[in-house]
């Protein structure tokens, strides 16, 4: 079984703290009060802090996304923004010999913001902004997301990967990964500054 932890070392590189994940942790950020901000596999957002000895965990299901992941950030009024997931079925891809078009399972990303108590205060979906007909690489076909909530589908593309966001004096800046994006966010209207890529 693989193993994940938190740790934290002295300038010696002795460890002087740890906590054992239940999951891969992503996107490390701490917020003004000394607390890390992770994911806990795909299915979670935790936020640790290592003086008080305690972990608080929103479960994706209880947030009512597919997905928490690669991205934790805290926000000022005690909650987060995170990269969650979602599944579209996309037909109109290539044609086949027999004429017929292929249709994909596309997983694609959401960003969205939680309030402390993991009630959702705004999101955002890329693909209320692009279509995947009109924007997709190769690196699509990579099966990163045969994993639930997705292993049931067949050969789930992962379309977007999103990997980092970063906020920004009008919102986010994302980056997309499978896409080879950077894309500027406003928050406040929902659309797309610029796309870097």
């Amino acid at each position: 079984a693989t193993e994940h932890f938190l740790a934290a070392l002295d300038g010696e590189g002795h460890v002087v703290w740890y906590e054992q994940l239940a999951g891969g942790g992503l996107g490390l950020k701490l917020d003004g009060d000394g607390r890390i901000h992770s994911t806990e596999g795909n299915d979670r957002a935790i936020r640790i802090d290592p003086h008080a000895g305690t972990k608080t965990v929103w479960l994706a299901e209880d947030l009512g996304v597919d997905t928490v992941h690669h991205e934790v950030r805290p926000t000022e009024d005690g909650g987060f923004t995170t990269f969650a997931s979602e599944h579209v079925v996309s037909p109109g891809w290539w044609e086949t010999d027999d004429g017929d078009s292929l249709t994909f399972n596309i997983i694609s990303d959401v960003i969205a913001s939680f309030d402390e108590s993991g009630q959702m205060t705004w999101s955002w979906s890329l693909l209320d902004s692009i279509d995947p007909l009109d924007h997709h690489t190769e690196a699509m076909h990579w099966p990163f997301w045969n994993m639930p909530p997705y292993d049931h589908l067949d050969a789930p593309k992962d379309w977007s990967h999103g990997n980092a966001l970063l906020p920004t004096e009008t919102g986010w800046l994302a980056s997309f990964r499978n896409l080879d994006w950077l894309v500027q966010l406003d928050s406040v209207t929902g659309n797309i500054d610029y796309i870097f890529g």
